[in-house]
């Protein structure tokens, strides 16, 4: 049993399915589900969840604040206002993965722990009260097969 190793999120700068990086590249994203791992093929993920998100609208919320997170608080985050919209679609999210088998890294990130945030990137800053528009979902494949672990995005699903 080949377990693969998973991330989804929604990517805001304009990056290609394919598109490789790695942990110090990392495209402008909003994690939704961090790394998780389950028996599903990319393709088989991807068309369950393409039909989860059927008929799924954009969903607006804003920047709340700016924050500094991670062991050493030392990484500015655009914390995201958590609006009744976003707390339904993470968690009919998460119930999904778990009825999938999904097996989580951090699942004190899921479910009430769940804190959207943008890390912030030296070339885009976000602001407090300034709108952000989730209008798509990535699969992105976590892969070891360098010294440094790369991530790929295998698709986008995009909403209404």
């Amino acid at each position: 049993m080949v377990m693969n190793k998973y991330g989804l999120a929604t990517i805001l700068e304009d990056r290609p399915v394919g598109y490789e990086f790695y942990e110090d590249n990392i495209p402008l994203h909003l994690t939704h589900i961090d790394s998780f791992r389950m028996e599903l093929e990319p393709v088989e993920l991807n068309n369950k969840l393409r039909q989860l998100f059927i008929g799924q609208k954009a969903i607006s919320t804003a920047v709340k604040g700016i924050a500094n997170y991670g062991p050493n608080n030392d990484i500015p985050v655009a914390e995201l206002t958590l609006s009744d919209e976003l707390v339904l679609f993470h968690d009919n999210l998460v119930s999904f993965l778990e009825r999938e088998g999904a097996v989580f890294k951090r699942q004190h990130f899921l479910n009430r722990g769940f804190k959207p945030h943008i890390t912030e990137i030296p070339s885009i800053k976000l602001f407090e009260d300034e709108l952000v528009t989730i209008r798509s979902i990535s699969i992105a494949i976590k892969e070891n097969i360098d010294i440094r672990p790369k991530t790929k995005i295998f698709s986008t699903i995009n909403f209404k």
